[in-house]
This record gives structure tokens, C-alpha cells and sequence, in this order.
């Protein structure tokens, strides 16, 4: 969901993803939404949101950002770091 308005009204958005997402961050420039089955999303408007393919499925449960570093958190706990750029 976004909002326009400082959350007074939503509206849903579609993500092109059957998984469940658990967590998103935003960086200033870019957002990422991790989930199950290794989902990571990235949004520049929180509009359009485009896959990121990595070699983990895993299920994402936390999110974390930096300016140019994302920290991913899986649910057995194991950490990964990605840079900015990979996640375009």
C-alpha cells in the first residue's frame, strides 16, 4: 500500500509476487521489501516494484539499510549484505 497524503488514505499497490512479504526499508533512494522464498523486491516510488534475484531461498525477515548497503536478515538469523547497486 502507499499513501499520498501522510497515511490519511491508502491505496493498494500491486507487487508481483505470490509470497508473503515480512519487511520493507528505504534508503532515501530506493525501497526493498524482503519475504519468503528469497523475495526481494525494489521500488525507487514505492509504485513499481521489481524482483532482485539472489542465490538464496531462504525467507527474508528483516531488512536494514545504509546509503549504498542493505543488511538482510533470514529467519534462521543468518545475515547478508548486499551493496546498493546489486539491488538495482
Amino acid at each position: 500500500f502507499i499513501s499520498d497524503d501522510a497515511g490519511s488514505t491508502w491505496q493498494e499497490v500491486v507487487s508481483e509476487t505470490k509470497e508473503d512479504l515480512l519487511n520493507v526499508a528505504f534508503n532515501g533512494k530506493r525501497f526493498v521489501a524482503v519475504g519468503t522464498h528469497g523475495m526481494i523486491l525494489t521500488s525507487k516510488d514505492g509504485s513499481y516494484w521489481k524482483k532482485v534475484q539472489v542465490n538464496n531461498n531462504g525467507t527474508f525477515r528483516a531488512v536494514s539499510c545504509s546509503e549504498k548497503r542493505w543488511l538482510l536478515i533470514t529467519i534462521e538469523g543468518k545475515k547478508e549484505v548486499f551493496e546498493d547497486a546489486k539491488l538495482e
